[in-house]
């Protein structure tokens, strides 16, 4: 009996090999997009974008990367200023008391909407920097909620909520309140 593992086999492995890496190297210089470049940023533990720590749930809003990390041992919430190439102080946003993700920034970096678990519940919280408030937008809602989406002004958060065992799209205001979504948009 002949082996499975001729040197037709070996040749016909290497050349998926290689052309899965072609399809690959096509995939990837795609990222940048039409004239775009790959942008690298420096390794910096105490305020720079990469670490050695988790970093996940990246949001580029223009000039602000807002995302989620581990730097500090716990999980937080950090914003990235692509200009100056350092992180911006966010006091009174990530608390002992939660554990918070999805972060969305506004353009120009003001507002941040997150969601976050407390006390077992979870919420959708829109964050104000010059305040350094959060605010709770879906705390009259007696429903899960998850993954917001903030409007490049800021004005608008668009997030999932669980209704009936289905997940429904929701949009408020800063203040919380609901707006209309045209159920036959055109």
């Amino acid at each position: 009996m002949g082996s499975s593992r001729g040197p037709g086999c070996v040749g016909r492995w290497l050349g998926l090999v290689g052309a899965a890496a072609a399809i690959a190297t096509l995939l990837l210089s795609g990222c940048a997009g039409p004239g775009g470049r790959l942008v690298r940023y420096p390794s910096n533990e105490s305020s720079g974008l990469n670490s050695i720590h988790g970093d996940w749930e990246p949001h580029h809003g223009g000039r602000y990367i807002a995302l989620v990390t581990e730097r500090r041992g716990i999980q937080e919430i950090v914003l990235f200023d692509t200009r100056s190439q350092r992180s911006i102080p966010l006091p009174g946003l990530n608390r002992a008391d939660s554990l918070v993700g999805q972060p969305s920034a506004s353009a120009d970096g003001e507002f941040i909407a997150f969601a976050a678990v407390r006390a077992g519940r979870s919420d959708i919280y829109l964050y104000q920097r010059s305040a350094q408030q959060s605010r709770n937008l879906t705390a009259r809602l007696n429903s899960a909620v998850r993954h917001p989406s903030l409007s490049e002004r800021g004005d608008r958060v668009a997030f999932e909520v669980s209704v009936n065992g289905q997940w429904d799209l929701s949009i408020v205001d800063r203040a919380g309140r609901p707006l209309n979504i045209p159920t036959n948009p055109r």
